[in-house]
């Protein structure tokens, strides 16, 4: 059955949303514990970990190794797995094969997480903040498509979270990309340095999230990101403001040309030309700050709008950690970002 963590976890999305809007999620994991689901161990394991963003594979690592010269093995199998009825396993369609798919000409109506700890072929299981946080996005962005891409072709049948939105939100899908093929065309087509990674699973999502973005373009989002208000008001190209001098890279919203074709190439050829195998972090807010300090030609406190080619550069208070943000609930603003940005 859900933990209490899970249930305090869902009860604040809960909170956040408007008044005629109640989590679907939350609905169906207290109708769960009659149901008497059953958490696997690694389940529980990840729903009692803190909120951290990018390390939790830092302590043995899984090896690129396995993940590139294992792949095709493992949609093959996953593909006999799902077309014999396997209760153990679901295949999850490719991101270029399923429907709908993401379009460049789309890039305003979609949204992408990803999840990359399966990347050696392991069946996925969301967490309840995980979940959260894809419902969240799916309940403000109702006519936007929500995608959440896996880079192994598989997830648990007793995957209860991915049950509850795949049935209750129409525009949530689930995707496989097999990096070695998502790169086809792309800056990063044949590179072979993530087998040299220290943090294969840290440096692929850095660097998937760049390629999705550059392919289709579209609005990046952490899977511990909460929405609490629609993104429309911001329309498209920005990033944001870990601090004053600082970029994060887990909010990202490129168009699929223009200013945002742009940037996203030049992303990628960083990536590319700079990669470092040992550090968890060069290849994501390092890499966006690297960037856009060439986009702007000033250094991170002055850039803007204008300054920027078109690229926006949002305050730190347009996305707060939970924690902070929980001042915003208390009050009952109900707001994911001030009134006033930083341009």
């Amino acid at each position: 059955m859900h933990t209490q963590e899970t249930q305090e976890t869902c009860t604040t999305i809960s909170a956040c949303l408007h008044e005629e809007q109640e989590s679907k999620l939350m609905q169906a994991l207290e109708a769960s514990t009659m149901r008497k689901v059953q958490a696997t161990d690694d389940h529980k394991n990840s729903e009692q970990k803190e909120p951290t963003k990018f390390i939790e594979n830092q302590q043995n690592p899984t090896t690129s190794k396995e993940f590139f010269d294992e792949s095709r093995e493992i949609i093959e199998t996953s593909t006999k797995t799902s077309l014999n009825g396997d209760e153990e396993t679901i295949f999850i369609p490719d991101i270029d094969e399923g429907s709908p798919r993401p379009e460049p000409n789309k890039s305003a109506n979609q949204i992408f997480f990803t999840e990359t700890t399966n990347i050696d072929g392991g069946p996925l299981i969301l967490n309840a903040r995980e979940a959260c946080a894809v419902e969240s996005a799916a309940i403000f962005h109702p006519n936007r498509t929500i995608f959440v891409i896996f880079t192994g072709p598989t997830y648990k049948n007793n995957s209860e979270l991915i049950k509850i939105l795949q049935e209750n939100y129409p525009n949530i899908h689930f995707r496989s990309a097999i990096f070695e093929n998502i790169t086809n065309g792309s800056p990063l087509e044949g590179f072979t340095k993530f087998r040299e990674s220290t943090f294969l699973s840290v440096h692929v999502s850095d660097a998937l999230r760049l390629v999705l973005l550059w392919k289709y373009g579209g609005l990046f989002l952490d899977l511990d990101i909460v929405v609490l208000k629609p993104f429309d008001a911001l329309n498209e190209n920005f990033v944001c403001r870990a601090a004053n001098n600082r970029l994060q890279s887990g909010t990202l919203d490129f168009s699929g040309k223009g200013i945002g074709k742009k940037v996203s190439q030049m992303c990628l050829e960083h990536l590319r030309d700079n990669f470092d195998p040992k550090l968890w972090n060069s290849n994501g807010p390092d890499l966006i700050m690297a960037v856009m300090k060439r986009i702007c030609k000033v250094k991170i406190p002055d850039m803007n709008e204008k300054r920027c080619q078109g690229m926006k550069v949002l305050a730190k208070n347009d996305f707060l950690p939970l924690g902070e943000a929980k001042q915003y609930i208390d009050q009952g603003k109900n707001r994911s970002y001030p009134e006033k940005s930083e341009n």
